[in-house]
C-alpha cells in the first residue's frame, strides 16, 4: 500500500487547481453567450441598451408616424408612437372594423386594443397603444400596419412601419428636445409680378420646421402666398413634406398691395433623420408665374438645415 504523504496532498491539489483554471474561461464564455442569445431574442423584460433607431414613415399627404419606444410583457407589446398630421383634415389611424395590427416575422399576428385612433388637423399627438400578446416565440421582427383593410388617401393613411426590434427598447432620439438652428445668407427670390420672398432662418424642433421670412409685395394687387385651396409645403430630398400650419389670424397669408410682411412660418412634422437639405414651395399646384399672378407660384431650393 502506498505511503500517502504531503508532496502527495499537494500535488493532488495543484492538478486540481489547473483543471479548475482551464474551465473558468469555459464557463465565462458560456454565461456570455447565454447572456447574448437571451438579449437579442428580445424576451419580456429584457431591455437592450437605447439606442436611435429612427423608425419613421410618411405620408404624400403630410401624415408621418414614429416609433419612439416598444414595451414587451407576457401578455402584451405595447408601442409609443408619435403620430404627425400636416393635413388640413383629421386623419384616422384605426378603428374597431380595421383596427392596428402588428406582424411578426415567425407568423404571428397581434390585434391593437385601440378601436378607434385619430388624429387632428395640423397637431402632433403622442400615442401609447397595447396590443393583444403574448409574443410568439422567435419572433425578432415587428410589422405596425395601420388601415390595413380600408385605408386611402383622403383620411385613414396606409401604413406598413418594418423591421421594428422584437424587444423591449426606446429611441433615444427622443430623450431630449430636438433643436437645429441655421441662419440663412438672405438671398431674395423674385416672382413676375413683383413679389420678393427673403428667408433669413431655418430651425428644426421636435415635431415642427419653423422659417422666418420677409415678403414685399410690388404687385398692385393683393397676393395671397397659402391660398386655401392649394398647397404650401416643405420637401426634403426624399420628397417627404411637411405642410404649412396656418397662422390662425391670416390662414391664407394674404399680403396688400405694396406692403411688407415679416414673420415666422411653421410646417407639421419631424424632419426625417436623413434629411439634410429643403426647398420651399409656396401654391405649388395651381399658383401662376405670371406678372399678374394674384396667388403666385413659388419654389425656394437648396435650404440647409442645421446639424
Amino acid at each position: 500500500m502506498a505511503a500517502f504523504t504531503k508532496t502527495d496532498g499537494f500535488e493532488r491539489r495543484n492538478r486540481l487547481a489547473r483543471a479548475q483554471n482551464k474551465l473558468n474561461p469555459l464557463v465565462i464564455f458560456f454565461i456570455l453567450w447565454l447572456a447574448s442569445s437571451l438579449l437579442s431574442c428580445g424576451l419580456p423584460g429584457v431591455t437592450p441598451p437605447a439606442r436611435v433607431m429612427g423608425l419613421h414613415a410618411f405620408q404624400a399627404n403630410g401624415v408621418s408616424l414614429w416609433v419612439e419606444s416598444v414595451e414587451i410583457s407576457n401578455d402584451l407589446i405595447t408601442l409609443r408612437l408619435r403620430a404627425i398630421n400636416g393635413n388640413k383634415s383629421p386623419m384616422q389611424l384605426s378603428d374597431a372594423t380595421d383596427p392596428m395590427l402588428l406582424r411578426d416575422d415567425v407568423g404571428g399576428e397581434y390585434p391593437s386594443k385601440n378601436e378607434k385612433i385619430e388624429i387632428p388637423a395640423r397637431s402632433m399627438t403622442a400615442l401609447r397603444v397595447e396590443f393583444a400578446g403574448p409574443l410568439k416565440a422567435g419572433a425578432r421582427e415587428l410589422t405596425l400596419l395601420t388601415n390595413s383593410k380600408y385605408g386611402n388617401n383622403f383620411y385613414a393613411p396606409a401604413f406598413a412601419l418594418a423591421h421594428i426590434p422584437a424587444a423591449s427598447w426606446r429611441d433615444a432620439a427622443f430623450a431630449e428636445p430636438l433643436v437645429r438652428r441655421r441662419p440663412l445668407n438672405k438671398s431674395t427670390t423674385m416672382h413676375p409680378n413683383g413679389l420678393s420672398m427673403t428667408l433669413t432662418e431655418v430651425v428644426v424642433e421636435d415635431d415642427e420646421i419653423k422659417v422666418s421670412f420677409l415678403a414685399v409685395n410690388g404687385h398692385k394687387d393683393e397676393v395671397k402666398l397659402a391660398e386655401s385651396n392649394d398647397e404650401t409645403f416643405m420637401q426634403d430630398e426624399q420628397a417627404n413634406r411637411y405642410y404649412l400650419i396656418p397662422p390662425p389670424n391670416n390662414a391664407e397669408l394674404r399680403l396688400p398691395a405694396r406692403a411688407r410682411m415679416s414673420g415666422t412660418l411653421h410646417f407639421a412634422g419631424r424632419l426625417a433623420p436623413s434629411a439634410r437639405r429643403l426647398s420651399l414651395h409656396f401654391n405649388a399646384r395651381f399658383g401662376g408665374t405670371q406678372d399678374f399672378s394674384n396667388d403666385p407660384k413659388i419654389v425656394i431650393e437648396d435650404l440647409p438645415v442645421g446639424e
